[in-house]
């Protein structure tokens, strides 16, 4: 709410209040952009409180992903485009459902994170078979598509990610598997919790170690991918550049310093501040309307109050997110669900440091927030009753009874609960 209100200041002193609020281009941090991402968390997390249903959303996203994948795969190697059945000014390779080819890698760098995590979570093992399959298929999709853009940037955002959920999984299976015999029924589930973990730990070292030779090759070599295809070039301001334009900016009054000029108003800053020397080069009539990346551009938009607000709640919600599914303080699917989510959430805020905002980061930020904030927002010492209706839960809440399954009562306790017919169970 708090970050909200900042916006919204910031939008109402702008030079250009309405085009702060709605008129700017879609792709930037408007305002209505960041109202529409914040009424989706707060839906989410209240529609998004079993892990069931918001499995099932995160496997919806990442079989879409993978469709899209797939007819990315057949432009850029096949020279096939799938997507001018529906459009005829969708006949290009570089054509996609997103945005730039860059912002598709990383997508994918997103998507395939969550995937692996689902991949080899018990959980998905016991849905279907079928999704154990469809999530390798999506995996290899994503891969592939990283391999024919080959942008570092991708690369770099999938490095870090691994090493976080390695260091989440290892500390998982050193504290939360017991010691078990194999022939009992919790040592079954050990030996399955066991051999997940391994092959988990193999996916992860190899595309470890994939993710950091390409993005030294893409970035220190001049030898390219043998799967990468040529594409457009990108230009965006550097990040140097985007500092000294804020900079500039501060200058002017306390006000733009704390507030910043406004919500996607850095295509004004960037024609009043940019570099004179800017236009002896061949960009001197381009105009820009982000910075180096999403959160670098919000010093300049929203100014310190705006952009300090922004990353601190994207940070704290990180911290707490992990903190709270290292802690095992729930049941297997919410923790697999939740950790695939939290994955999500950390490539979206790496993906915020190291690229300009798009639509489709946006609403992932903050839907993967809701998620997280549907799942672990949850009492761990209360048990769940699926046939309580919320009359029944205010009056057990009003009365301080503990709710707990009756098959941890004693004979007689149960009996006579049954009998009293108070409660309906």
């Amino acid at each position: 709410l708090t970050v909200l209100a900042v916006f919204s200041l910031s939008a109402y002193y702008a030079q250009s209040p309405f085009v702060s609020f709605m008129y700017a281009e879609p792709s930037s941090e408007k305002l209505i952009t960041v109202i529409a991402g914040f009424m989706l968390m707060i839906v989410s997390a209240s529609v998004l409180r079993k892990a069931s249903i918001a499995s099932a959303l995160l496997y919806g996203i990442v079989f879409s992903g993978a469709v899209s994948g797939l007819a990315n795969i057949l432009q850029l190697g096949f020279d096939i485009h799938p997507w001018s059945l529906f459009a005829a000014f969708a006949d290009g390779k570089e054509f996609n459902v997103v945005g730039t080819m860059r912002g598709v890698s990383l997508l994918y760098t997103i998507l395939l994170s969550m995937s692996i995590v689902l991949l080899f979570s018990t959980v998905a093992r016991a849905v279907a078979r079928w999704i154990i399959y469809a999530l390798g298929a999506c995996s290899v999709i994503f891969m592939l598509n990283l391999l024919f853009i080959n942008f570092w940037i991708s690369w770099i955002a999938l490095f870090i990610t691994i090493i976080l959920l390695f260091g989440l999984m290892i500390r998982y299976i050193h504290k939360n598997v017991p010691e078990h015999t194999a022939s009992s029924p919790e040592g079954s589930n050990y030996t399955l919790m066991r051999s997940c973990f391994y092959c988990l730990s193999a996916a992860l070292i190899f595309v470890m170690a994939l993710s950091g030779t390409m993005a030294y090759m893409s970035t220190y070599t001049d030898y390219p991918s043998p799967f990468q295809r040529e594409l457009s070039a990108e230009v965006t301001p550097s990040l140097r550049e985007t500092a000294s334009i804020a900079s500039n900016l501060y200058s002017e009054s306390w006000k733009t310093s704390l507030l910043g000029s406004g919500p996607a108003s850095f295509i004004g800053n960037w024609s009043r501040y940019r570099d004179i020397s800017v236009n002896d080069t061949f960009f001197w009539g381009a105009r820009f309307t982000q910075g180096f990346s999403w959160f670098s551009t919000l010093l300049s938009t929203v100014g310190v109050a705006g952009t300090g607000l922004f990353v601190i709640f994207a940070l704290v919600a990180l911290f707490v997110s992990v903190r709270l599914i290292a802690k095992d303080a729930m049941d297997e699917e919410t923790q697999s669900v939740s950790l695939a989510a939290a994955v999500g959430f950390i490539a979206v805020i790496i993906t915020g440091f190291l690229y300009p905002a798009m639509l489709t980061f946006i609403f992932l930020f903050f839907l993967l927030a809701g998620i997280l904030l549907g799942l672990l927002a949850k009492d761990p010492h209360l048990a769940e009753v699926s046939d309580m209706t919320a009359d029944d839960e205010k009056e057990t809440i009003s009365t301080g009874i503990d709710v707990l399954p009756l098959e941890g009562r004693a004979g007689d306790e149960r009996e006579k609960i049954i009998a009293s017919g108070q409660f309906d169970f």
